[in-house]
């Protein structure tokens, strides 16, 4: 029987039982946290009568076969490229390895790859190489800019539809951020292609067109680029955003001076 000693001193063994290690035997002075027993007294107390010390690992590799796996909160882990799990492994009740980090994917691929579509995709939640995937970061970014010009929370679309668009382009056998790499270094002309997020495709159908909030203003010959001061937007609740045209004093042939302007829409 195989058993791990608790605070008090008393083994937890198999299939529950519990046990202490015999006074007469050479490790009663010094029992081990594990303890391997061959033979057990069963009187008042139970007692281990032939002893000896063993680690878990090694019942590990000795009982592959008898041993029971539990994996536990599977997710996404950008620093590792991979959707990683905590793995639990018990001998017929007896955990031997409380938690352990595991690469999930080679568990089950199947879920590690829609783990790695819903929590690493909607947002690139990701470290890449690929050009592909930068470009898609760019396009996000882009997004939120608009919503913030146009002041409408949400015309982002949602992570769930972010992580859909994926889905249907990406194999189903990706769930580590190396794989993606690969995938997209070896794809040909047009499956890149397939995979280029455009800013209509992340806005929802609803938005705004272009000149209904301009990027830039006309004052006689002169074009103006409009800015949204973002910050103060935050800061407000929205109340004092607009566009924040920058007029150049040449530009209205006054002089070298910078002068800014608030026009609210």
């Amino acid at each position: 029987m195989l058993g791990r000693k608790d605070e008090k001193g008393q083994y937890h063994g198999t299939r529950g039982r519990k046990f202490q290690v015999f006074p007469g035997s050479a490790l009663a002075k010094k029992p081990p946290m594990w303890l391997m027993t061959t033979a057990i007294l069963d009187i008042q107390r139970i007692y281990a009568m032939t002893n000896a010390r063993i680690e878990p690992e090694w019942v590990i590799d000795a009982a592959a076969h008898l041993l029971k796996r539990n994996y536990l909160d599977p997710h996404w882990e950008r620093s590792r490229g991979q959707v990683m799990a905590d793995e639990q492994v018990s001998l017929f009740g007896l955990v031997l390895i409380e938690r352990r980090p595991i690469h999930y994917g080679s568990v089950d691929p199947v879920a590690a790859h829609e783990l790695f579509i819903a929590e690493a995709m909607p947002e690139l939640q990701l470290d890449s190489r690929s050009p592909l995937i930068q470009r898609a970061r760019q396009v996000l970014v882009q997004a939120r800019a608009e919503e913030a010009k146009q002041r409408r929370e949400g015309l982002l679309i949602d992570e769930s539809a972010r992580a859909d668009w994926w889905r249907n382009r990406l194999p189903a056998d990706i769930c580590t951020t190396g794989q993606l790499d690969r995938f997209l270094g070896h794809a040909d002309a047009a499956t890149q292609q397939s995979l280029v997020w455009t800013l209509v495709e992340v806005l929802a159908t609803d938005a705004a067109h272009e000149e209904q909030f301009p990027n830039s203003l006309r004052i006689g010959p002169e074009r103006f680029r409009l800015s949204l001061c973002v910050r103060s937007a935050i800061r407000s609740g929205w109340r004092d955003a607009g566009p924040a045209a920058q007029l150049v004093e040449r530009a209205a042939g006054i002089g070298g001076r910078l002068v800014g302007a608030w026009l609210v829409a």
